[in-house]
């Protein structure tokens, strides 16, 4: 089984699936959470990129959305494009240029 893939067992059969290995995560501040995320989903739609999964967090007045995407070719514009820090599961945090 290679980097980025999980073994999951159903039913007694068992599959690998390849994980959501790259996250960006934006802080977003004093901006309104859905049409922050109509404005990335469009985005996402224009080019063609399928993150997995959206996850946001409050803590205060501060609001952190992480984007997971299964590919580096998709999450490093995304990021940019958003103002977003890159984090590899696989290898630790990194900033993006």
């Amino acid at each position: 089984m290679g980097p980025g893939r999980v073994r999951v067992c159903t039913d007694g059969t068992e599959r690998s699936f390849l994980r959501f290995i790259i996250t960006v995560e934006i802080e977003l501040q004093g901006t309104d959470l859905r049409a922050r995320m109509n404005e990335m989903r469009e985005w996402l739609d224009e080019h063609r990129f399928e993150p997995g999964l959206f996850n946001w967090d409050r803590n205060g007045g501060r609001m952190l959305l992480s984007v997971a995407f299964k590919l580096a070719e998709e999450a490093q514009p995304f990021g940019n494009r958003f103002a977003g820090r890159l984090i590899d599961v696989r290898e630790g945090e990194s900033s993006l240029p």
